[in-house]
């Protein structure tokens, strides 16, 4: 992955939810897990009240096992309970300011059939070494001017214990639960 104002950082894959409940804290993940996570803006200076578009990638680096990553295809803000994206905009006091807000319940009920849902084209995706996952989505800024920082977390799936067991079963690799994986931070001003 190749990109001109973010690098990478090692952790777990993708979702994102702008503004999750308070209670929704997760430690970070190990980074040796082979999967990157990384945000990418459209632009870099952004006038008040404007659309930032950015880019959630997630990167397979497990090349030692050679397993395949398997994801929910449709990962979003609020994806659910098949994990998320979360992204917070910080400003120069370290205040997080509200971007978007997402309210979700981050539990799986035993009736979903994990090992289905993530091997079905339509709905998951198993994204071998070295490939590249990404989605994008718009978020209006605030007015006030500045300098922020983007914060960006990727949120495992709250597997239950019986889908955790029919994952390995099928030796399916997942996003670490539990933790999630941050993006190394962007800066962008608003002007």
């Amino acid at each position: 992955m190749k990109a001109n104002h973010v690098g990478f950082v090692t952790g777990a894959v993708l979702i994102l939810a702008l503004m999750t409940p308070a209670h929704v804290t997760l430690p970070e993940c190990s980074t040796n897990d082979g999967v990157d996570f990384q945000i990418v803006t459209d632009k870099l200076v952004y006038a008040p009240k404007s659309m930032m578009h950015v880019k959630f990638l997630v990167a397979n680096n497990d090349y030692a096992s050679g397993k395949s990553l398997y994801l929910y295809r449709l990962l979003s803000y609020c994806s659910s309970q098949m994990g998320q994206y979360k992204l917070t905009l910080v400003d120069r006091n370290n205040d997080s300011v509200p971007v978007r807000t997402c309210f979700i319940d981050q539990r799986l009920t035993d009736e979903v059939n994990a090992v289905e849902l993530l091997t079905n084209s339509t709905t998951g995706i198993a994204l071998k070494a070295g490939e590249v996952f990404g989605a994008e989505a718009g978020f209006q800024l605030p007015s006030q001017k500045g300098t922020y920082r983007l914060k960006a977390e990727l949120l495992p799936a709250t597997f239950t214990p019986k889908q955790q067991q029919a994952l390995a079963d099928k030796q399916m690799r997942v996003l670490q639960p539990g933790c999630m994986t941050s993006a190394p931070l962007v800066t962008i001003a608003i002007k």
